[in-house]
């Protein structure tokens, strides 16, 4: 009986010191969502550059670049989700966060998102800075990059058992009635 006990408070302070460890880890990548369609969104810190590496890179694979519909409330609603969860959403207040647009060249354009700006409640505005600058007004930039979230699918096998389950819960629902039919 003690050896169990044992076990269990082990058990508990293991899961404990677990929720911690995790309750420090920041937040790497959330969900957007805007005019019906779910993001998943990464935020990368560095310069354009950095962070695209390459000719088709993930800043220029983003469903919202050249698209100014999509860029421009993606980065209202993660102005809107970061004031409503106080600040917490983003993992630097210090910092600007972008949603590259287009690439001018030796610069590039984005919707940029300060939350330091207006005593907290957030700037919005569009940023034009060289591509391998990965500060603007002194403070860091990170760059959102992500994709359309998948669309859950229906698990056949699951389906299928979900199905059998509710037969027999018809099935039993049945018998049960017949037998309150016939003790009345």
């Amino acid at each position: 009986m003690i050896e169990r006990v044992q076990v269990m408070f082990g058990l508990r302070m293991a899961a404990l010191a677990a929720a911690f460890v995790l309750a420090g880890l920041p937040a790497q990548a959330f969900q957007l969502t805007v005019l019906g369609v779910t993001y998943d969104i990464t935020l990368n810190l560095g310069s354009y550059d950095t962070v695209n590496a390459g000719p088709n890179g993930p800043l220029t694979a983003t469903p919202w670049f050249g698209d100014f519909t999509v860029g421009n409330a993606l980065v209202n609603e993660l102005r809107a989700q970061d004031i409503a969860a106080i600040g917490t959403l983003v993992p630097d207040p210090d910092a600007i966060y972008v949603f590259a647009r287009f690439d001018l060249g030796v610069n590039m354009q984005g919707f940029a998102y300060d939350p330091f700006q207006a005593a907290g409640l957030g700037q919005i505005y569009e940023l034009n800075t060289g591509k391998s600058s990965s500060t603007s007004f002194g403070a860091p930039l990170y760059f959102a990059t992500g994709s359309v979230a998948p669309v859950p699918e229906i698990d056949g096998n699951a389906l299928a058992q979900a199905l059998l389950c509710l037969m027999a819960l018809g099935v039993w629902l049945r018998a049960r009635r017949g037998r309150q039919a016939q003790a009345a």
